[in-house]
C-alpha cells in the first residue's frame, strides 16, 4: 500500500538537520517558518498510520529524521525494510544560518535554499543535485555518488571530497575551492573570475577547469605521471611553479599522481585590477595626461586592449 502524509514541523531555530537513508529528497525554499514534509511512504496500513518523522531540537537545532521505523529504535535497513519504507519526500524549509542534509543511497535535489551561512552535504552513493544556492561556505562529501552544481555561489569558500564520483559544474563562484578526488573525474565551466585560491588533489581522476578570464595566477603543481595543462602550457611528470602573470592575484594549486589537470581560458589577464585602477587615477587625479599613462603602461608590457581599457574610463 503506498500514500502520502504532509506534515508541518514549526521552525524557529537557527539551524536545520535532516537525515535520510534510501529516500529520494527534493529541498526547496519556503517563505513560513515551518518545516513541510510531503512524504511518499509504502508499507503495511498501521504502519502507515504510526509514522512520524524523529524529531530533535537542541541548542538552536532541529534534527529530522526521516527513515527510522515507527517504534523509533531502529534504522530501516539499507535494502529498506519490508514492512514500512519511505519513497521520496519533498521538503520545503523557511530560511535558516545552516543546513545540514545526510543521505546514504537517496538522490538529493536542492533548489534555492535560504542557507545564510553553511551548507553541508553527506551523501554515499546517491546523486546530488544543487541549483540557485548561495551561501557564506560549502562543504560536500560523497563516496560514489555524482555531483551536479549549477548557478551555485559559496561567498567564502567550497569544499568538495569525492572518492569515486563525477563532478559537473556550470556557473559556479567562489573565494576559495577545495577539491579532493580519488577516481571521479570533475568538469567545472563558466566558473567567475573572482577566486582568489583553488586547490585540486587528485589520484587518478581528470579535472577540467573552464572560465572566461583567467586572472593574474601563480600555478603550484605536482604529478607523477599525470599532467598538467594551463593555456598552452603543458606540463608532465614535473613539481614546479609558475606565474601566467606579473603581480599574481591568484593561486590554483594541483596535486595529482596519475590524473590530469586543464585549466582553459578563453583570456588570460596580464595585469590586476588595482593596477588598472592605479592608472585610470593618474589620469583623472591629472597628475598625469592619458598619453603619458599610455606610455609608462605600454613600457611596463601591457597590451593594447588593456591601454585602451584605462584611456575611456
Amino acid at each position: 500500500m503506498r500514500t502520502n502524509k504532509l506534515l508541518a514541523i514549526p521552525f524557529s531555530e537557527k539551524k536545520l538537520k535532516i537525515t535520510s537513508v534510501a529516500a529520494d529528497l527534493e529541498v526547496k525554499n519556503g517563505e513560513t517558518s515551518q518545516v513541510v514534509l510531503e512524504i511518499e511512504l509504502e508499507g503495511g496500513p498501521e504502519k502507515l498510520q504510526a509514522y512520524e518523522p524523529k524529531i530533535r531540537r537542541t541548542n538552536d537545532v532541529l534534527e529530522i529524521n526521516l527513515e527510522l521505523d515507527t517504534n523509533h529504535v531502529s534504522f530501516v535497513s539499507l535494502a529498506r525494510s519490508k514492512v514500512l519504507r519511505v519513497n521520496k519526500a519533498i521538503i520545503t524549509m523557511p530560511p535558516t544560518e545552516e543546513l545540514t542534509i545526510s543521505t546514504v543511497s537517496g538522490d538529493l535535489n536542492l533548489s534555492a535554499p535560504q542557507c545564510q551561512d553553511k551548507l553541508t552535504i553527506n551523501s554515499v552513493s546517491g546523486d546530488v543535485n544543487l541549483s540557485n544556492v548561495e551561501c557564506q561556505e560549502i562543504d560536500i562529501r560523497t563516496t560514489s555518488g555524482d555531483l551536479r552544481l549549477n548557478d551555485v555561489n559559496a561567498k567564502t569558500q567550497i569544499k568538495v571530497s569525492s572518492v569515486s564520483g563525477d563532478l559537473l559544474a556550470q556557473s559556479i563562484s567562489f573565494k576559495e575551492m577545495r577539491m579532493d578526488t580519488v577516481s571521479g573525474d570533475a568538469v567545472i565551466r563558466e566558473l567567475s573570475d573572482t577566486f582568489r585560491f583553488i586547490q585540486f588533489k587528485s589520484v587518478s581522476g581528470d579535472i577540467v577547469l573552464h572560465m572566461a578570464v583567467l586572472p593574474p595566477s601563480r600555478i603550484e603543481f605536482s604529478t607523477l605521471s599525470g599532467t598538467v595543462k594551463v593555456g598552452q602550457r603543458l606540463l608532465k611528470g614535473v613539481k614546479g611553479s609558475f606565474d601566467t602573470a606579473p603581480k599574481p592575484t591568484t593561486t590554483i594549486k594541483i596535486n595529482t599522481m596519475s590524473g590530469s589537470v586543464t585549466v582553459e581560458a578563453t583570456k588570460e589577464e596580464q595585469e590586476s585590477h588595482e593596477d588598472v585602477d592605479l592608472f585610470a587615477d593618474l589620469i583623472k587625479s591629472k597628475r598625469a595626461t592619458a598619453e603619458q599613462v599610455a606610455e609608462m603602461m605600454r613600457l611596463l608590457g601591457f597590451d593594447e586592449e588593456a591601454i585602451q581599457k584605462v584611456i575611456q574610463s
